[in-house]
């Protein structure tokens, strides 16, 4: 076929030289031929690129199939039944997706197919992949240099892994990539500089491994973050001041490490954006920095666990879309502001084990979405007031030992209709138990005990037929705890 064309083509060319010598062909016998010309070449050069495209698909497919050599337990069988060796191209198997432009594999997605086994260099030749999905699977050992080629990835996610080894610097290399995920894996030894050139990245998790070392000043090179999580890691230092350059982040957690030293007082006026603050379980110290109240689109503030002293802001009150407030086990002083109950979007209020004194503000029962209450261990005076028990969304109440006094709301089981657990032992708190608790029928706990309680137990508490603890030890209670009501409830641990 080749050496038709070939001789077609030296034919045209004689021929167009012919005429042309003879003066026997005008222009448009010329035009004519050129036309001709044009197109053959124009099909030589369509075959060629085809013949070009079908190599690199195929480059692709054994790429793919060298990946799947690697996978020694495959438990719902679908690479073993789809990834066949006799397939024209891999753009119809499971998991990978091709782009239309080029014909090449564009994403590898095996998010969460009990995959185990280990990466190939040969994914390095996937030049046109933009992400690679290998997320809640079993891959080990550390990831190969040659994927430091897709020059074109933008996502990789490969958390819940047991991936290994340091975090590889040639990741600096890879100048597209928006999303990296490798959380929750066996990653360990130090941040190499080179994963800061990364300047388009916008997440950068890299929780839940056995990174060790001080975050570097260069993380400040990253303008794009929206996302950044090195909790459950090993790190040390102070808090990484680069992070005030990145005035999109709008999640940081850092939790869960040994990270120490005050937090910078102007920590949130660089943050515009933030929306999630946990620092939970390290060592800081010193003021909560005022400024957060200026982060108005802070949804999370988790800083329990820590040693921060001094007052709770009340500008805290001001930041009306925080949903989760935690500052508990601090060394906290009082009194506890009032102005927390502004805060209409709450569900989560720890500030428990802190040296508050004072009352618990009435003001706390305007939270009508909150769901978890706990107060515990805050040298707390004064009563419980009263409309804390119209919360209708509440499940957990804690308030143990306090130093709170006063009766219970007759009415106080009318509303919480979704209350898990309640927590009121080792107060001063006195009078009978209101018969209304037995309306609260999703009560699996409760604690009572170490009161001044007196009375009759409510018999009416047999009807809480979840319920499987009921303290209420070191009270002056009268009637027989093993009454019939009380012991129809299967499995109920009872104290008195």
């Amino acid at each position: 076929m080749a050496i038709k064309k070939h001789s077609v083509t030296i034919s045209y060319l004689s021929k167009l030289k012919t005429c042309l010598h003879n003066r026997l062909c005008d222009s448009m016998e010329i035009t004519r031929h050129y036309l001709c010309l044009s197109i053959f070449f124009l099909h030589s050069l369509m075959l060629c690129l085809t013949i070009n495209a079908h190599t690199n698909i195929t480059t692709d497919k054994h790429a793919l199939l060298s990946l799947k050599s690697k996978i020694s337990f495959d438990p719902h069988s679908i690479l073993a039944d789809n990834w066949s060796v006799n397939s024209i191209t891999p753009c119809n198997w499971i998991g990978v997706t091709c782009n239309s432009r080029h014909n090449r594999v564009s994403a590898l997605d095996l998010f969460n197919m009990g995959l185990v086994g280990e990466l190939t260099p040969d994914l390095g030749n996937l030049s046109f992949l933009v992400l690679l999905n290998l997320s809640q699977n079993n891959f080990h050992n550390s990831f190969p240099r040659e994927l430091s080629q897709l020059r074109r990835l933008k996502i990789l996610q490969c958390s819940i892994n047991n991936f290994s080894g340091n975090i590889p610097s040639w990741f600096g290399l890879l100048p597209n990539l928006r999303f990296l995920h490798l959380g929750n894996n066996n990653i360990r030894g130090f941040f190499p500089t080179s994963l800061f050139n990364l300047s388009k990245l916008e997440v950068l998790h890299l929780g839940v491994n056995s990174l060790e070392g001080s975050v570097p000043r260069e993380i400040g090179n990253l303008p794009q973050l929206t996302w950044l999580d090195f909790s459950l890691n090993h790190l040390i230092g102070s808090f990484p001041l680069g992070i005030l350059n990145l005035s999109k982040l709008e999640t940081i957690s850092l939790s869960t490490n040994n990270l120490f030293g005050k937090l910078p007082l102007d920590l949130g006026n660089h943050l515009p954006k933030l929306q999630t603050f946990n620092m939970r379980y390290n060592k800081f110290s010193g003021q909560i920095p005022l400024s957060l109240s200026e982060c108005s689109l802070l949804q999370t503030m988790a800083l329990s666990y820590n040693n921060f002293s001094g007052h709770i802001p009340e500008e805290f009150g001001n930041l009306t879309k925080l949903e989760e407030l935690s500052l508990g086990r601090n060394p906290l002083r009082g009194p506890m502001p009032k102005e927390l109950g502004n805060l209409s979007m709450l569900q989560t209020l720890y500030i428990g084990h802190c040296n508050f004194g004072g009352v618990i503000p009435k003001e706390l029962g305007k939270l009508h979405m909150l769901e978890e209450l706990t107060l515990e261990i805050a040298n707390l005076s004064g009563s419980i007031p009263k409309e804390i028990f119209n919360i209708s969304s509440l499940k957990t109440i804690s308030f143990s030992f306090n130093n709170l006094v006063g009766t219970l709301p007759s009415s106080m089981g009318h509303a919480l209709l979704n209350l898990y657990e309640l927590y009121l032992e080792n107060n001063t708190l006195s009078g009978v138990i209101p018969d209304s608790i037995s309306n609260c029928s999703k009560l699996i706990r409760i604690d009572l005990g170490s009161n001044h309680f007196s009375g009759t137990i409510p018999t009416s508490l047999g009807n809480l037929r979840l319920l499987n603890e009921l303290s209420l030890d070191e009270n002056m209670l009268t009637n027989d705890i093993a009454s019939q009501e009380l012991s129809i409830i299967s499995s109920l641990i009872i104290t008195l």
